[in-house]
């Protein structure tokens, strides 16, 4: 996931690479042994964005991450996403982004998303293009704030910032 991985121009358009991403941060995530409300035997990829967003991530459904498996929700904003482990957000005004990540504010639920701004407005893990390459960004405050800790090799990986969450206006 470096830039020097070799992902190439028109990733984040690209929704195999941007599903192979998402399933990669999942398993170099942990969360803490006092889960949110789900079955114990599921990892819960929730999806906000277009159907074309929601539709790339159907090929991962029943996969296995952190012995878990993989059941795939789409979902809208407006829905409650307290049982999502992760939460991929994709197309959003600003506004609204605000709200649905404040909603999350605290709690065990890695968020990803597009763009620098993302991890501005309180998001953890922004996917960016930069000279043609992907770029991860990671929001260090609100992943501590949520008790979710993220590997090393993660780090390692991506920039690293310290955003906190804006208000909703």
């Amino acid at each position: 996931m470096s830039t020097s991985s070799g992902v190439k121009a028109g990733s984040l358009k690209d929704q195999p690479a941007l599903t192979a991403a998402t399933l990669n941060f999942a398993r170099l995530t942990h969360w803490p042994t006092v889960d949110i409300k789900t079955n114990a035997a599921t990892f819960n990829l929730c999806v906000i964005g277009t159907n074309v967003v929601q539709q790339s991530f159907t090929n991962i459904n029943h996969d296995i991450v952190n012995h878990k498996m993989i059941r795939v929700l789409n979902r809208s904003y407006l829905q409650d996403l307290s049982e999502c482990h992760l939460v991929y957000i994709s197309g959003l005004k600003r506004t609204v982004l605000i709200q649905v990540l404040l909603k999350l504010k605290n709690k065990p639920v890695l968020t990803i998303g597009e763009g620098f701004a993302f991890i501005q407005v309180g998001g953890m893990v922004g996917l960016e293009l930069v000279q043609d390459e992907m770029q991860l960004n990671i929001n260090l405050v609100t992943i501590n704030q949520a008790s979710l800790v993220v590997s090393s090799r993660l780090l390692k990986l991506g920039k690293i910032f310290s955003f906190p969450y804006l208000r909703a206006k």
